[in-house]
């Protein structure tokens, strides 16, 4: 690994971990809505390094869960938001448009909160109760995810850039 991509490694885990850990939402006993899935989604779509990209996303988030009190979560996170990290990654590496690579990502967010809240209540009510929440906070972030991408990639290019 070249030192550019740890020191950019550090910026973007630091980075999620602000987003999700300090601008943050609290739901009732649901959690809480963040946009961290943007910078996740924002740092996945610029990185070569899909490995890396799992682990700034899976680390941040995992540390965000502590952080909030929902170490509950922590391991669950760290797979979910790590697969998220990659698989936009990979798609983004692959196609020229980044919106399918962010809304595959929005999937597994979704759909892998919805299996670990029936995993730890052993309830699939609460499955359906945190969709709809997640599905708001991956719109949100897909949303900014978007707008933000192109000046994100120029800034990141620039920073990789000025890094030896």
């Amino acid at each position: 690994m070249k030192l550019k991509e740890i020191v950019f490694g550090a910026f973007g885990i630091a980075a999620i971990f602000i987003l999700t850990a300090f601008i943050s939402l609290p739901v009732a006993n649901l959690g809480y809505i963040n946009i961290g899935d943007a910078m996740i989604m924002l740092f996945a779509s610029v990185l070569e390094s899909s490995p890396l990209a799992f682990l700034i996303s899976g680390i941040a988030s995992c540390l965000s869960d502590i952080y909030l009190g929902f170490p509950q979560y922590a391991i669950f996170t760290f797979i979910i938001k790590g697969l998220e990290g990659l698989l936009v990654s990979l798609l983004a590496r692959r196609f020229k448009k980044k919106l399918p690579a962010f809304i595959c990502g929005a999937i597994i967010v979704v759909a892998g909160y919805a299996l670990t809240d029936v995993f730890l209540t052993m309830q699939w009510a609460s499955a359906f109760a945190s969709i709809g929440m997640n599905f708001v906070q991956v719109a949100v972030s897909c949303t900014l995810a978007m707008a933000l991408s192109k000046p994100f990639a120029k800034i990141s290019d620039k920073f990789l850039q000025v890094i030896r």
